[in-house]
C-alpha cells in the first residue's frame, strides 16, 4: 500500500519550503538527490519522507527542463500558476546545468593532462604524437602512456554506466510519480462517488 504522505496532495507552503531548502543546499542536491531529500524531510516543517519529496521535485524539474528545451509553458499546473515555485524550480535547473558543464570541463582537462599529446591504439600498437606516427611492439611502449590510456578508457566506460543508471532511476521515479498521481485521482473519484451514494441511504 502507498504511504499516506505520498497519497495526499502537495500544497503551496510545502513545495516552497522544500524548494528553498534544496536551493540553499544545492551542493548536497547535486551530489546525492536522495540524501538531500532526506535532509529536507528532517529540516523542513513538512510531513513527507525522502522518497515522496524526491518524486515530487523530480517531476517538477523534468517538466521545467522539458519546457525550457521546447520553449513552451510547463505542463504542471503549479508551475504555471505559481511564479515563486516556478522560479525556485528553474533556479535548480540552471544551477544543475552550470555545475554539470563545469564538471565535464574539468574531466576533459584532467583527461588531456593525463594523456598528453599521445594517442594509443591498443589493437594496432600504434602510438601517435603531434605530427608523427610510429608503430611499435607492445613491449616498447612507455608504460605511463599505456596506463593512463587504460585509465581513461575505463573511466569513460564507468561514466557511461553511471549516466545510464541515473537515467534509468529518473525514468523509474517518473513512472512512480505518475502512478501515484493516477492512484490519487482514482481515490478522489471513488470518495466522491461514495459521498453520492450516501445520499440514497
Amino acid at each position: 500500500m502507498p504511504r499516506a504522505d505520498r497519497m495526499k496532495r502537495w500544497d503551496y507552503t510545502e513545495l516552497v519550503e522544500v524548494l528553498k531548502f534544496l536551493n540553499n543546499n544545492f551542493n548536497k542536491w547535486f551530489e546525492n538527490h536522495m540524501e538531500a531529500c532526506t535532509a529536507a524531510s528532517e529540516n523542513t516543517n513538512i510531513d513527507r519522507d525522502a522518497s515522496s519529496i524526491y518524486s515530487k521535485v523530480h517531476t517538477l524539474i523534468k517538466d521545467m527542463e522539458n519546457s525550457i528545451e521546447a520553449d513552451r509553458s510547463p505542463t504542471c499546473n503549479i508551475l504555471r500558476e505559481s511564479k515563486k515555485i516556478s522560479k525556485l524550480v528553474k533556479k535548480i535547473c540552471i544551477k544543475t546545468k552550470e555545475r554539470t558543464q563545469i564538471k565535464e570541463s574539468q574531466e576533459k582537462k584532467r583527461n588531456r593532462k593525463s594523456g598528453g599529446d599521445f594517442k594509443v591504439n591498443i589493437e594496432t600498437n600504434q602510438v601517435t604524437t603531434a605530427g608523427e606516427t610510429s608503430t611499435n611492439q607492445m613491449g616498447s611502449f612507455q608504460m605511463p602512456i599505456v596506463i593512463e590510456e587504460v585509465k581513461t578508457l575505463c573511466n569513460e566506460r564507468i561514466q557511461g554506466i553511471e549516466t545510464k543508471r541515473k537515467e534509468d532511476i529518473e525514468k523509474i521515479s517518473q513512472i512512480q510519480s505518475e502512478m501515484i498521481e493516477t492512484l490519487m485521482d482514482a481515490n478522489n473519484k471513488i470518495n466522491n462517488k461514495c459521498e453520492e451514494l450516501k445520499q440514497y441511504q
